[in-house]
């Protein structure tokens, strides 16, 4: 294959693009990748940059190509993309098909304008069974188009288990001509070992916080003062920095650090109200942001008062309280069997644990850790 140039849509992954481009252009490209990492560093943006050169009929992304402006519009008949969507029953005011083809249409449509829109799914629970056997019922006929045909599995490490594992696995284990299977995932451990053993691994690492604040100054138009502090809370991610332009992200943010803040202080009665309010939704994905906060705050915690490091601390708005809750402690704290248990937490809820009781049980242990100590 021509010498590929650097994807033009992933903000740097500068280790990934390169090992992408070698492998192209000697003409080593596996039938299956994993690229995996945060959300918000540029998997699904990589995935149809690769796409766009595979599908190219000069085989470089020229851009200016059918192939590449079919790409660009996700339209093209040799891409193929899959996302979670509801399973039967989930939107009874609407008939199955027709509210799936919405959120479809809607993540499309989305992804178009800026690939790295994390577009908030509703509601979206697996890849599902029938949606794996389409997907490889399709995959086992030729291209339409191109001479290649590609297939994305968005958030891969959310399948219906067990059989929705089993149908992938099959899938990768019958791989045919001219066909690479690219799997997105945020959480590889949910994904079986004998899918993961038949993948080349791609990690995304959080973002520069130079990238992250050119995408805010470009993307969301903020001023050099705005778009640093939205950068410093988001992390590396772009998904969060999305998400930290709706209120309720904010807010979500907000009660983190109050439910912290009072752990801290050991005050468990205005504790377990402030948790009874972080659980009130019926969203997973809302308390799982919760989640997120909290363990970025322990972690920055940590780094303040173990490490003696409060350069580490990015939270530049809250670090004066930081400072000021840290001073105050008299013991030391179980940052890190907090972080473990926060991890423990986050999985029982893609178990569909009831969140309250989940929340509630989580700060038992993390209490009980702490008069341990």
């Amino acid at each position: 294959m021509a010498a590929v140039a650097p994807f033009p849509e992933v903000l740097g992954q500068a280790a990934v693009q390169s090992a992408l481009q070698r492998a192209l252009e000697s003409n080593r490209l596996p039938h299956a990748l994993l690229f995996y990492g945060p959300k918000g560093t540029g998997k699904f943006a990589a995935a149809v940059s690769l796409a766009k050169v595979l599908l190219c009929e000069k085989k470089n992304g020229c851009g200016v190509c059918s192939g590449c402006k079919l790409i660009t519009a996700l339209s093209h008949p040799d891409l193929l993309i899959t996302i979670p969507l509801p399973s039967a029953g989930s939107s009874p005011e609407k008939k199955k098909e027709e509210a799936r083809q919405e959120l479809y249409t809607n993540f499309l449509e989305k992804k178009k304008k800026n690939l790295y829109d994390p577009v908030w799914k509703e509601n979206a629970d697996f890849i599902t069974v029938s949606d794996l056997q389409a997907l490889q019922d399709r995959l086992s006929r030729r291209p339409m188009e191109g001479d290649w045909q590609m297939a994305i599995l968005v958030e891969a490490d959310r399948l219906q288990l067990p059989q929705g594992a089993n149908k992938l696995l099959k899938t990768l284990e019958e791989p045919h001509k001219n066909t690479l299977i690219i799997l997105i995932a945020e959480r590889p451990k949910n994904l079986l070992p004998t899918i993961l053993s038949r993948t080349q691994k791609f990690f995304f690492p959080p973002l520069s916080n130079e990238q992250v604040v050119g995408f805010a100054a470009k993307e969301f138009g903020l001023s050099k003062k705005e778009a640093l502090e939205s950068a410093a809370m988001a992390t590396g991610s772009i998904a969060k920095l999305y998400f930290l332009q709706n209120e309720e992200e904010l807010e979500r943010r907000s009660q983190a650090w109050e439910v912290l803040k009072l752990t801290l202080a050991g005050q468990e009665a205005s504790l377990f109200l402030a948790l009874k309010q972080a659980a009130d939704t019926r969203k997973k994905e809302e308390v799982l942001s919760f989640l997120s906060w909290l363990e970025f705050f322990l972690w920055e915690f940590f780094c303040l008062s173990e490490l003696k490091q409060p350069e580490r601390v990015v939270s530049l708005d809250l670090k004066p309280e930081f400072e000021k809750a840290a001073s105050a402690q008299k013991f030391s704290f179980p940052y890190l069997v907090a972080l473990q248990e926060v991890g423990k937490t986050r999985a029982d809820l893609e178990r569909n644990v009831n969140f309250r009781l989940a929340l509630f049980w989580l700060f038992a242990r993390i209490l009980r850790a702490k008069g341990r100590g």
